[in-house]
C-alpha cells in the first residue's frame, strides 16, 4: 500500500513538475532504481548472493524449530509421569532453546540486514555517480527514482539554495537587530 502510494505520488509530482518544467524550460526525467538493481548483473549476483544466506539462515531455523517442537512434544507426552523437579527442569530447557532460537533469528536479520548494504550500497554508490554523469552530459534539469521519494539528481542551474540562504541571512540579520536594540 505504502509503495502503491509513493508511486501515486511521484506521478502526480512527475505530472505538476512538467508541465511547470514546460513553461520553465526545464527538463525532467526519472529512474527506477530498484529495476535496476533488479535487472543489473552486479544486482542480480548480489540478490542472488542474499537470496543463498537466506535460504541458509532459514534452515538452520527450521531445524532448530523442529528441534523445539520434538522437545514440546516430549515434554507434553511425559509430563503426567515426570516429577515436578524433572518437569520443571524440561520447562527450563524448552524455555532456554526458545530463547536461543528467537536470538537466532534476530542475528539472522541482522546478518541479512548488513549483508544486504553490504553487497548493495556499492552498487547504489555506482549508480549515483552514473544517474549525476548522467543528468551532467544530457543537460537534464532534475532526475526523480520513482520508486524512492526524493530528487538524485538536480543540476546547479535549478538551485536556489544559495539565494534562499541570502534572504534567510538578511531575515536573521533584521530580526536579530531588533531584538538587541
Amino acid at each position: 500500500m505504502k509503495g502503491l502510494l509513493r508511486v501515486g505520488l511521484v506521478v502526480l509530482l512527475v505530472g505538476l513538475l512538467s508541465s511547470f518544467a514546460q513553461a520553465q524550460g526545464l527538463k525532467i526525467v526519472y529512474v527506477d532504481s530498484q529495476r535496476i538493481v533488479n535487472e543489473s548483473l552486479a544486482g542480480k549476483n548480489a540478490i542472488s548472493k542474499l537470496q543463498s544466506l537466506k535460504a541458509a539462515k532459514q534452515a538452520e531455523i527450521d531445524k532448530r524449530e523442529k528441534a523445539l517442537e520434538r522437545l514440546r512434544e516430549k515434554l507434553s507426552a511425559t509430563s503426567l509421569a515426570m516429577s515436578d523437579e524433572a518437569k520443571a527442569e524440561q520447562q527450563a530447557e524448552y524455555q532456554r532453546q526458545m530463547k536461543e532460537l528467537n536470538r537466532f533469528i534476530k542475528d539472522a536479520q541482522d546478518d541479512l540486514h548488513a549483508k544486504y548494504q553490504e553487497l548493495l550500497d556499492p552498487i547504489r554508490k555506482d549508480l549515483d555517480d552514473i544517474i549525476n554523469s548522467y543528468g551532467k552530459e544530457h543537460s537534464i534539469d532534475l532526475i526523480l527514482d520513482v520508486r524512492q521519494a526524493g530528487i538524485v539528481y538536480a543540476s546547479d542551474r535549478i538551485d536556489v539554495t544559495n539565494k534562499i540562504l541570502a534572504i534567510y541571512d538578511k531575515m536573521y540579520r533584521q530580526r536579530s537587530g531588533k531584538k538587541n536594540k
